[in-house]
């Protein structure tokens, strides 16, 4: 009873930390499987532990303190981002309902312990094991191209820029996503934050030390790009570095992470360490924890699943036994599949109820169009994503949309946006409406 009392905080974060991936197991599966097996996040392995660790020194120092009352406002921030949570996750939307795993946890500790940063941020820190970082590798990717065209203008070797590719006389270099530095600058992220939290207690020295974090990743990617197409230059392609790019970049950023410690040295001030409250049970505590246990199960995939209903107007019928044997798209999982004729060609209705994550037509593994086909400029055309397609067989012309409940688009991006107003309904389940009629 003295050990229980004396961690108790501790042990209360193990505690909801259990039972919230316990009761967000689907999406705990699903940041597991898109963050752990990619070599841009390699990192999350550590995040985790990471995370236990700055719990384990907010109780040594003393600020890990239960809260002595129900605080309304952190309630209110609770439901708030329980209810985003289940209406993304009815969508289907896997940005939203990934991110709001991260804030509904955060609000679950910022409810039970004193409202302090200091405490919230053990739990932010875990955005940087989700897989939502993709969306700034275009950007990245841009930049870089920019900027090594311009190192490489220094150089005297001739270069012919083309979107991300870079020609020079030895071969090309395609400033791919992987050559965006994102893996750099997400380290530079959470290594300088990591920092800063433990070591930094100035604002300004900790807005210095992260910037100098983040520019020293995109200029170490920057110089790693430009050294490459140099040795390739000089090598005419023959050089190893050639075939890998990672560990040579590895090599140039490792030296400017010490040198960032070192800068983060001049910043580090000392914080004294006090000594650890033991529990004060409390009825503000038991009616907190409470709010906090109730709010974890109504928001649990089971619940949500028995909330959100698929549209009736997805029922199809008439279906044809065999699919005919023509070019059709690369569909990831869908829960039906309906191919009807018509005096044109035929109709394919991909159907996806929304009952597991990523069930949606805009799975990113999901391609429209059909695979090593030649495939001419898609374009809009009376509300219809069209384009036309060569085959064995002859020359197809292909008309499809998306559907979400009994709305219709022909734009990705507007269906993401149909998905979440549909989910305000209880309304989830999406769909591809697909036509292919052969051109005379």
């Amino acid at each position: 009873m003295t050990f229980f009392k004396q961690y108790a905080p501790l042990i209360m974060v193990l505690f909801f930390s259990f039972i919230f991936i316990l009761l967000q197991l689907d999406i705990a599966m699903n940041i597991w499987q898109y963050s752990f097996d990619d070599g841009t996040y390699s990192h999350a392995y550590l995040v985790p532990v990471i995370t236990g660790y700055l719990y384990y020194e907010l109780y040594q120092e003393g600020s890990l303190k239960f809260s002595r009352k129900l605080n309304y406002f952190s309630l209110s921030v609770t439901l708030v981002f329980a209810f985003s949570l289940v209406i993304f996750t009815i969508a289907q939307f896997t940005t939203g309902y990934r991110i709001f795993f991260i804030l509904f946890y955060t609000s679950i500790i910022a409810l039970i312990f004193e409202n302090k940063f200091r405490v919230l941020f053990p739990a932010l820190f875990l955005v940087f094991l989700l897989p939502i970082w993709g969306i700034l590798t275009p950007y990245l990717q841009t930049l870089s191209t920019y900027t090594v065209t311009y190192f490489m203008g220094l150089t005297g070797i001739p270069t012919y820029v083309e979107g991300n590719f870079i020609t020079i006389p030895a071969g090309i270099f395609e400033i791919a996503g992987g050559c965006s530095g994102l893996r750099y600058l997400l380290v530079s992220l959470s290594v300088s934050s990591l920092f800063i939290f433990l070591n930094v207690r100035n604002m300004k020295h900790g807005l210095i030390f992260i910037t100098i974090a983040v520019l020293g990743a995109l200029i170490t990617n920057w110089v790693r790009i430009a050294m490459l197409i140099m040795i390739g230059h000089n090598t005419n392609m023959e050089s190893s570095l050639m075939t890998d790019h990672n560990t040579f970049g590895w090599y140039l950023y490792i030296p400017f992470l010490f040198f960032l410690f070192y800068v983060g040295q001049k910043f580090s001030t000392t914080s004294s360490h006090q000594t650890a409250t033991p529990l004060q049970p409390s009825t503000p505590l038991l009616s907190t924890l409470i709010f906090a246990f109730a709010i974890l199960i109504i928001t649990s995939p089971t619940m949500v699943k028995s909330i959100g209903s698929v549209s009736k107007s997805y029922d199809t019928v008439n279906c044809l036994n065999n699919v005919p044997l023509l070019p059709l798209p690369q569909i990831s999982s869908p829960h039906s599949l309906c191919v009807q004729a018509d005096e044109e060609g035929f109709t394919a209705r991909y159907l996806f109820k929304g009952e597991e994550l990523g069930d949606s037509v805009d799975y990113f593994a999901n391609k429209f169009t059909p695979v090593n086909l030649t495939t001419h400029q898609p374009f809009i055309s009376d509300g219809w994503n069209e384009l036309t397609v060569e085959h064995t067989k002859g020359s197809f012309r292909i008309n499809y949309i998306f559907k979400s409940g009994q709305d219709e688009t022909f734009s990705l991006r507007q269906l993401k946006i149909l998905k979440i107003l549909n989910a305000f309904n209880g309304v989830r389940g999406t769909a591809l409406i697909w036509k292919i009629h052969k051109i005379e």
